[in-house]
């Protein structure tokens, strides 16, 4: 073989090593963006991807809520119940746990859900906000809040007994006293 076609051969390999390294960290890193870091994330969205939050969706009602709803029961008043959610798998020698509480309208039917995720490590805090914020963005739209101090996201849903359809806004908020991330889920009311 001639030298220059040795040349041609190697520059062709080279282009062909730089252009499949280049597609093999393109592909390596969008599968870490969709990568679960935190310990917390499984046991507070349980992945029931049809529902709104834990199996749970909006306008149920607090009988059905208390049948789907596997966290602790604390209290249960005629517009609201509250649950606490042991982690079980703390990172530290400390209690970590969520605060789930769920809100019901003047006709008894689900309308807001808040979540309040007390957590005793700033590491584990940033890890389970970068995949909550991974989560959200990859399945609904955001939209900027009226401050923009806090990500928020507007989505659907569609009732299983009546087949409306009905908008509501997810609200990612730092916990400002105590370590940890708040959720709040609100059904967008139509006047």
């Amino acid at each position: 073989m001639s030298i220059h076609k040795i040349k041609k051969i190697k520059i062709v390999l080279l282009f062909f090593i730089i252009i499949s390294s280049f597609y093999a960290c393109k592909n390596n890193s969008s599968k870490e963006e969709t990568k679960i870091n935190s310990p917390y994330f499984s046991p507070l969205l349980t992945n029931k991807n049809t529902s709104v939050f834990r199996g749970i969706d909006f306008n149920s009602s607090a009988e059905n809520i208390k049948q789907t709803e596997n966290a602790k029961l604390y209290e249960a008043t005629s517009d609201h119940l509250f649950y606490e959610l042991d982690f079980p798998n703390d990172t530290s020698q400390f209690i970590e746990y969520a605060n789930i509480q769920y809100f019901l309208n003047p006709k008894n039917k689900l309308d807001i859900i808040t979540v309040d995720v007390f957590l005793n490590d700033t590491i584990q805090e940033m890890t389970l906000k970068i995949d909550l914020l991974n989560y959200f963005n990859s399945k609904f739209k955001k939209i900027r809040n009226d401050d923009g101090t806090f990500p928020m996201w507007e989505t659907t849903f569609e009732d299983s007994k009546t087949g409306n359809v009905y908008d509501y806004t997810i609200a990612l908020k730092n916990m400002y006293e105590d370590v940890g991330l708040s959720l709040e889920y609100m059904l967008e009311t139509k006047e």
